[in-house]
């Protein structure tokens, strides 16, 4: 593991359990059934009928190791998209972008999902 991904994790460490908390705030407000979990639950829930996940991009850069986050070029930070993703067909529905250096910040995420579903469905 390089010196990097060492401080990639560690920073992950420090930052989750509040990038949770602001998750489980800022979801009280999502006018729909839902369920917070891992992405390694989601067979388990798709087995029981629910058709959606909300993802973005650097759940899978984080652990394929490609993240780049606030270590990148802050001049340029890479931009990621926030998107749910069809379980029965897995395709994606794109929500909006925005720079990977914000990954925990939930509330934010939550926020665009919510502007997203009020323009589109008025709830």
């Amino acid at each position: 593991m390089s010196r990097r991904d060492y401080k990639l994790l560690e920073q992950h460490a420090v930052n989750y359990p509040h990038a949770n908390e602001q998750l489980v705030k800022a979801t009280a407000e999502y006018p729909y059934a839902y369920r917070i979990t891992t992405q390694d639950s989601t067979a388990y829930y798709q087995e029981r009928g629910y058709r959606y996940v909300l993802m973005h991009n650097s759940f899978n850069s984080f652990v394929n190791g490609t993240f780049r986050g606030s270590g990148s070029n802050p001049s340029s930070p890479t931009m990621v998209d926030l998107y749910l993703k069809d379980l029965s067909n897995g395709d994606k529905y794109i929500v909006d972008d925005f720079s990977e250096t914000f990954v925990y910040y939930y509330k934010g995420l939550v926020v665009m999902l919510l502007k997203r579903i009020h323009k589109q469905f008025g709830k």
